[in-house]
């Protein structure tokens, strides 16, 4: 098994050479692996200004990952204010995928995310 943790990805073309290579990296990854961990902020989600997600990129990710066995949403933060309601509007958004909240802080989540792991292996 190898992990990888690819660069972010982001709405547009990134004027920097170097990390539109990386971003073309982090396609051809997702396109190869058998399992994908995507992750979005839970508390970024409701702020209007925030560029953190859910983006046009996180809808195409979705759409691109789900046809494979091994797809999965983590919800991140989970210990900050306004994550639940973030949670929610993800799940609504993103229906019919698996979605896990997780917090670092609080260890919320970390079984379901190896269960997760283990079984699509």
């Amino acid at each position: 098994m190898q992990i990888i943790d690819t660069t972010g990805l982001i709405d547009g073309i990134h004027e920097d050479q170097n990390v539109r290579k990386s971003i073309s990296q982090t396609i051809s990854e997702i396109l190869n692996s058998q399992i994908i961990i995507h992750i979005m902020d839970g508390a970024a989600v409701i702020k209007k200004d925030s560029l953190s997600s859910p983006s046009e990129v996180d809808y195409q990710i979705s759409k691109l990952a789900r046809s494979k066995r091994g797809y999965v949403i983590l919800v991140n933060k989970m210990d900050l204010p306004d994550a639940e309601e973030g949670l929610k509007i993800i799940k609504e958004k993103f229906h019919g995928n698996i979605v896990i909240p997780i917090s670092a802080i609080n260890k919320r989540g970390f079984k379901e995310v190896k269960t997760f792991v283990a079984y699509n292996l």
